[in-house]
């Protein structure tokens, strides 16, 4: 997996690969980490893929279930994407919307924990999440009822009864509090996407350009989306690849550990000391007298377990998909996300994330797709991705051949580090939610000079199930309330400036910015108490080692 991630964060590798003169020499860099049979294993694995896919086709990504591309967004949309959201940063400093914690490295533009759905407090005009018409916003700011929002939870958990028993894993991480406001996306038969609903944080009007590019990029995301989410279909899973199997690996037998052992302790008779000294080797081993318990013990802990030396690509392993998703003719639900992270000479290191999978569980995010849309003078970096694993199946004692097979010792957490992908300027990802992700640190180039990356998400909301979206919550910013209602056709019927400003402050809705923000300070330590408590209680439970 290592080999195939370090060749698959090549850009253009498909066509490199094809090269001999490339191969070899990448074959060559190899060798000093990786053993011969894996470095051709993973060329055979590549070399199958590339030729048995049709033209145009993604193949998949340095991590298994992720896709990337470095081409599908051409140059003018990367162009007008920049341009565009330009509006976004060009304000004045003291309206510049820093990450909480992020010691103004992280600069917020579109963020959905700013004016989320906050429970008890936020209006919607209906309480159908399937509305087959989304009404103008502007037609309903300032409307609806706080009764119309309600979180939906499963299996009988309400707020009350949560804090009364350890609720079941399937409810544990919901959130009674917040949830993100997504917009809603219609797919056409072609593919093309429309934004129906606005987009939270983002004025449709200041921003209609930026609209009309988002649509266009989001777009260009999605035969990556549905090669992600089909292969992350459970009944998909059930035929996934194995690549090397547990019948592969030879466990040493016991005649071959005891005369590894007896040799290299000396326990040995005269004769077989005498053979050994004068031939290096004992031809004719006896292990049949009689051994400790002690030693039939660190026999199961100490043989020696391996892969073949004689394994190779098995392409008939490899099955295509039973279910295929294809997310033409779908509306969906997409929660939006636009950030840059800003490194200068005073601040220059970016210390890196914190592993978690996006949002709550009312959230029902299935897919993160990432645009690295525009970056300067800054290091290589990477998102890191690890999964939680279950406890293998092991023989009583086997200590070396879990370590040996499954890299597992008592304690340790069962959890796999999978790989990671480059994170290139203009490189878009997909990746499921089902993975942790981590973004590495990174640092400018030239110390001296700042540096920037900027980044554009799309979370996908799993397109099976609804959740409340923009399509029945109106805009909650005050802020837009005001823009309206100091715009008038009649200029004759426009109130005074002082006048609009009493109206607005005197209205309990929509929110103020203030308290947005402290809203927000609330949902990060909800959230962070999430991911901590789900990284103990998936990603990071204890392998025990104990008699079975």
């Amino acid at each position: 997996m290592k080999v195939l991630c370090e060749i698959k964060n090549k850009v253009n590798w498909p066509q490199k690969i094809k090269s001999d003169e490339i191969r070899s020499k990448w074959i060559q860099e190899l060798s000093s980490h990786f053993s011969e049979p894996a470095i051709k294993y993973a060329i055979d694995e590549l070399n199958f893929f590339v030729e048995n896919s049709s033209e145009g086709k993604i193949l998949p990504g340095p991590v298994d279930r992720t896709y990337i591309s470095d081409s599908i967004i051409p140059s003018y949309l990367q162009e007008d994407l920049i341009n565009q959201v330009s509006k976004l940063e060009n304000i004045p400093e003291k309206e510049l919307d820093w990450h909480p914690g992020s010691d103004k490295q992280v600069l917020d533009l579109v963020h959905p924990s700013l004016f989320p759905v906050v429970f008890g407090e936020t209006r919607a005009i209906t309480d159908n999440v399937e509305p087959d018409e989304v009404l103008d916003w502007k037609s309903v700011m300032g409307t609806g009822s706080i009764d119309n929002v309600k979180s939906n939870s499963k299996g009988g958990l309400t707020e009350e009864n949560s804090h009364y028993y350890y609720p079941p894993l399937d409810v544990r991480y919901y959130s009674f509090d917040y949830q993100w406001l997504p917009t809603e996306i219609e797919i056409d038969s072609n593919g093309k996407a429309k934004i129906l609903s606005y987009i939270n944080n983002l004025h449709p009007d200041i921003h209609k350009e930026l609209y009309t590019t988002l649509e266009k990029v989001f777009e260009r995301f999605i035969p990556l989306i549905n090669s992600t989410l089909t292969d992350s279909i459970s009944s998909n899973l059930d035929d996934c690849y194995q690549r090397i199997k547990l019948s592969d690996y030879i466990n040493e037998s016991f005649d071959e550990f005891a005369k590894r052992i007896c040799i290299s302790e000396g326990i040995l008779s005269d004769d077989q000391k005498k053979e050994l000294e004068s031939t290096g080797n004992i031809k004719n081993f006896n292990s049949n007298h009689h051994y400790s318990h002690e030693f039939y013990d660190r026999y199961e802990q100490e043989k020696i377990v391996e892969p073949s030396k004689d394994i190779i690509f098995d392409s008939t392993r490899i099955s295509d998909c039973q279910k295929q998703i294809n997310l033409n003719n779908t509306r969906l639900q997409v929660i939006v996300k636009l950030a840059n992270i800003i490194l200068t000479p005073d601040n220059p290191k970016y210390e890196g994330g914190v592993w978690h999978v996006e949002g709550m569980q009312n959230e029902n995010i299935v897919s993160s797709s990432i645009y690295y849309y525009d970056q300067e003078n800054i290091s290589e970096s990477q998102l890191g991705f690890r999964v939680s694993i279950r406890e293998p199946d092991y023989e009583q004692h086997d200590v070396g051949g879990v370590l040996k097979t499954h890299g597992l010792v008592d304690d340790c957490a069962l959890v796999q580090n999978i790989g990671h992908i480059n994170t290139l300027k203009n490189r878009c990802i997909t990746f499921p939610n089902i993975y942790q992700h981590k973004v590495q640190p990174f640092e400018p180039l030239d110390k001296t000079k700042p540096g920037f990356r900027k980044i554009l998400c799309f979370f996908l909301v799993d397109p099976s199930k609804r959740i409340i979206s923009t399509a029945i919550v109106p805009p909650q910013q005050k802020s837009w309330f005001e823009i309206e209602l100091n715009k008038s056709e009649n200029k004759i019927n426009k109130p005074p400036y002082e006048i609009s400003q009493l109206i607005s402050e005197k209205l309990e809705w929509p929110m103020s910015l203030d308290t947005a923000k402290s809203h927000r300070e609330k949902l990060m330590e909800e959230r962070k108490v999430f991911v901590s408590t789900k990284t103990k209680e998936i990603f990071e439970r204890f392998f025990s080692l104990c008699e079975h």
